[in-house]
């Protein structure tokens, strides 16, 4: 409905996030990487 009416191709949300959509800056990186050293060295 919304879609037609703001001239969209897809619908702008959902309940489970699209990978295809994430952003990975310098900082989002470095905490993802920190994040998976603590998880698999049991760190933290």
């Amino acid at each position: 409905m919304y879609e037609n009416y703001y001239g969209l191709t897809e619908k702008p949300f959902s309940l489970l996030p699209d990978p295809e959509y994430l952003y990975l800056s310098r900082h989002h990186q470095k905490a993802l990487t920190l994040l998976e050293y603590g998880i698999l060295n049991q760190a933290g």
